[in-house]
């Protein structure tokens, strides 16, 4: 299954589940870029408001804990992914830089492997709503009044295939930073960190970077 991202209002309401949203030949990067952060197709209307990081210059994300139990290996693999990651979104030319600290010194962002398997819902996750069914990755967000938001959360489940890890890792550390709908469009697939059926891509290029620009500029 795709990397899923959840929703969470600043007030605690009900979470939604995002999901791919189909469109047709390439986008223009506007294009691109709505249908990304707030669910828009071409020339339609947002399914919900974008929500930004207000400080992306001083952006935290932690790693772990490491839950008892873990593959030790995979547990690694996800850590060096992270780290792959993280030059990746701060190598794009946008206002974004993301700084790796101690899973302990409250990081805006929080990564970290789960006991949980793929399709599971999952229960006493620091940060992320019980019920919420997880995929290989997870994102759960949350954010003010302002749609400005105040901290996010990344799941790894247990059962993720190794030679996925890099990927799905960096799409869920971009998606985190406000890009949280994938798109369905065949033109994307093997292209695009953001392609609702593919987990390939391991460099944020082409039009991701351009979106990332756009959306954070310096």
């Amino acid at each position: 299954m795709k990397a899923l991202v959840l929703l969470a209002a600043f007030a605690a309401a009900p979470a939604l589940a995002s999901d791919g949203v189909e469109s047709a030949g390439p986008l223009s990067d506007a294009d691109l870029l709505r249908l990304l952060t707030c669910g828009a197709v071409p020339g339609g209307p947002c399914q919900s408001d974008p929500v930004i990081w207000p400080d992306p210059g001083n952006l935290t994300i932690g790693f772990g804990p490491v839950p008892a139990g873990y593959p030790a290996e995979k547990a690694a693999i996800i850590s060096r992914a992270l780290d792959a990651a993280i030059l990746a979104v701060n190598g794009t030319g946008t206002s974004v830089h993301l700084r790796r600290v101690a899973a302990d010194a409250r990081p805006n962002i929080a990564l970290r492997p789960t006991l949980f398997f793929e399709n599971d819902r999952v229960t006493d996750e620091p940060g992320v709503e019980d019920g919420a069914q997880i995929g290989a990755g997870y994102v759960y967000v949350y954010w003010n009044a302002s749609n400005a938001m105040t901290k996010g959360t990344i799941l790894i489940a247990q059962d993720i295939w190794p030679g996925e890890i890099d990927s799905i890792v960096l799409e869920e550390v971009s998606q985190s930073l406000g890009f949280l709908y994938d798109i369905e469009n065949p033109d994307y697939e093997g292209v695009s960190i953001f392609a609702q059926n593919s987990n390939s891509v391991t460099t944020l290029t082409g039009q991701d970077a351009a979106v990332l620009r756009l959306y954070y500029p310096k």
